[in-house]
């Protein structure tokens, strides 16, 4: 299989044809788990925490996590990270809380719940030309008596991507001030905010194994429905986290070592860090997240 490395120092250009493809290497389907592995050591301890999820048809399944101490296993717990009713996803273990998802008979998301130090219910009510309601409701999303406590409002072309979003604040079916959102191909160019100021995006040749294996378990419309607040806020760092775009954010990238498989999606991240310890003394870390191939 063909790997190739990129020097952090390219990470912010864009490439358009400067690899050929390796019909050898992965394929938008065969992946089968990654892993996300981090080590440091305390005192005379050393530890490694190996997270491990697995992959079928380009979905998240299951998971198990490991902790060793000097080399020993000393913690294991494993579960459903994502549950799937008629392809749906219907439940999602996160690493706090729990959220359950329901739909129409269109296959249309219509309500969320979750639980965790409390609930939270959301109701998406889907009018036309894609516009949707996102409120968050205090009662049930079938129950007729909810009343909204917060509404947010999105726009989605056909292809359920972002077109914009914005709050409705008062509450009266129109967006008090929107955001826009413009793309270049398969990725987020540009976002005009509510108060006329235009940011734009850049990315590097990585494609985004995250955003990838969200969209085929959430699915588009419900990943972007679910992200509605942030995409609707004026706080670009919210926005960043939340764009639906093919390709990493070049930013997102500087300080570590990549490696990509032939066609462009990750194999490998790997960083070093510092973090204050327990003691109040720096703490080194090495992070490693690895993508495998059938």
């Amino acid at each position: 299989m063909k790997i190739k490395f990129l020097a952090l120092a390219a990470l912010s250009l864009i490439y358009v044809s400067c690899y050929d493809d390796d019909s050898s290497s992965n394929t938008n389907d065969d992946f089968a788990y990654y892993t996300e592995t981090r080590t440091y050591s305390l005192g005379d301890d050393d530890y490694k925490h190996v997270s491990t999820f697995n992959i079928l048809d380009d979905r998240l399944i299951t998971y198990s996590d490991e902790v060793f101490v000097n080399g020993v296993v000393d913690q294991t717990h494993s579960g459903n990270l994502y549950v799937y009713q008629n392809g749906l996803l219907t439940l999602a273990n996160m690493p706090n809380s729990q959220r359950d998802f329901y739909y129409d008979n269109q296959q249309r998301l219509v309500g969320a719940r979750e639980v965790g130090v409390g609930t939270i219910h959301m109701r998406y009510v889907h009018n036309a030309d894609g516009v949707v309601f996102v409120e968050r409701i205090d009662a049930p999303y079938d129950d007729p008596s909810a009343e909204v406590i917060q509404r947010h409002i999105i726009k989605l072309d056909n292809s359920d991507r972002v077109m914009w979003a914005g709050p409705d604040i008062n509450q009266d079916g129109q967006a008090d001030a929107v955001n826009t959102y413009q793309y270049s191909g398969s990725d987020v160019s540009q976002v005009t905010l509510a108060n006329g100021e235009t940011v734009g995006f850049s990315y590097g040749a990585a494609k985004d194994n995250s955003n990838f294996f969200r969209i085929n378990s959430y699915g588009r419309a419900v990943v972007n429905l679910l992200n509605a607040p942030l995409l609707a806020s004026s706080d670009i760092t919210s926005i960043k986290n939340s764009l639906d775009s093919e390709h990493m954010l070049a930013e997102n990238l500087q300080g570590q070592t990549v490696e990509l498989y032939g066609n462009n999606f990750i194999k490998k991240l790997t960083r070093t860090y510092t973090e204050v310890g327990p003691d109040d003394t720096p703490v080194d870390f090495t992070s490693e997240i690895e993508y495998f191939v059938e």
